[in-house]
């Protein structure tokens, strides 16, 4: 039996792509699609987990032919009831950045997308919004590896001052790379042949975006600031503000910030702490970048900016914002 505080969860939503195919197990068909009369080619699956304990489960994994946005949103709220007759709590609903999830959610809104409204099945508690953090950071690192216009370099206004404009340049880590490759001790350990040029297969692991936003590169991009004419200091302040960000959202366990040495590795207990004060931080940084990257051409280039290119899609600017409000919403 799970306690009452176990009991505050957070409800996930994932899709998996599967073969369409018809399986006689167990006395019955499988295979068909509940939204269709037709064989299944996704599986929606929903999950929860707990916010104070290590209790996780799967509690539907629904067949369907080319979802909707209004096939997901009937689906949520059954799913949704079913939790409330179980006696959970629901926190928080997460998914990734997908159109699809955007609609449904907005529909959960009543078409005004906001991220936090009233439960549908329990009125008296608020449901926030979220789109999955190791999503968002792929989707950066996605982003700034794509790049076409300037050539893997993103512009952004310096987190110290706003009114500066820096660059993360992602030759900046190739140079090191090549560099280090054939040293037998390196500064750089996370980087290697898969992390800075990956397939389009291997764009879907997190663990060389991580590996992308380390203390290790940012250590080094210090350090190789100004030899030979080079600035690396956009570079370094990129990777320092997502890696802080993931740090904070990727605690999974109270003595990680002990064992670590990092206080943003830390769960949040106060809204004075300095992972709050970084979300903050990192909020209106956002909005500034975002504020700027919607100028117009001539305005853009009066404030540093490139006419094109050199800043990340809508969409993920979009998520990566929403997100981090919801996450300073919660505390």
């Amino acid at each position: 039996m799970l306690s009452p505080h176990e009991k505050l969860i957070c409800f996930l939503i994932d899709e998996i792509y599967v073969n369409p195919g018809l399986n006689y197990k167990g006395g019955k068909l499988l295979g068909k699609a509940e939204n269709a009369n037709q064989q299944a080619n996704t599986i929606q699956a929903f999950m929860i987990t707990s916010l104070f304990s290590k209790y996780k489960e799967i509690v539907a994994l629904v067949p369907i032919k080319n979802q909707t946005a209004d096939d997901l949103y009937c689906q949520t709220l059954k799913v949704l009831q079913l939790l409330n007759d179980c006696k959970y709590n629901v926190l928080c609903l997460i998914s990734d950045n997908n159109r699809i999830n955007r609609n449904m959610f907005t529909q959960m809104c009543q078409g005004n997308f906001v991220n936090c409204i009233s439960n549908p099945v329990q009125p008296d508690n608020k449901l926030f919004f979220l789109f999955d953090t190791v999503h968002l950071i792929k989707s950066v690192r996605n982003n700034w590896f794509n790049e076409k216009i300037l050539r893997q370099v993103l512009c952004f206004p310096s987190p110290d001052n706003s009114s500066k404009i820096s660059s993360a340049k992602l030759q900046d880590l190739k140079d090191i790379y090549e560099t280090e490759k054939s040293d037998l001790i390196k500064n750089t350990p996370k980087l290697s042949q898969k992390v800075l040029y990956p397939t389009s297969f291997e764009k879907q692991n997190v663990l060389p975006a991580l590996n992308i936003l380390h203390e290790s590169n940012s250590a080094a991009l210090a350090h190789g600031t100004g030899e030979k004419g080079k600035d690396t200091m956009g570079t370094k302040e990129f990777i320092d503000q997502f890696l802080k960000w993931s740090n904070i959202v990727n605690v999974k366990n109270s003595e990680k910030g002990k064992r670590l040495k990092n206080p943003f590795c830390n769960p949040i207990k106060s809204k004075d702490q300095m992972s709050m004060v970084f979300l903050n931080k990192f909020y209106d940084w956002l909005v500034s970048w975002n504020n700027k990257s919607a100028l117009p051409l001539e305005k853009r280039k009066e404030v540093g900016l490139p006419g094109k290119g050199g800043k990340l899609p809508k969409e993920t600017q979009f998520a990566l914002q929403f997100t981090t409000k919801s996450l300073i919403d919660i505390v």
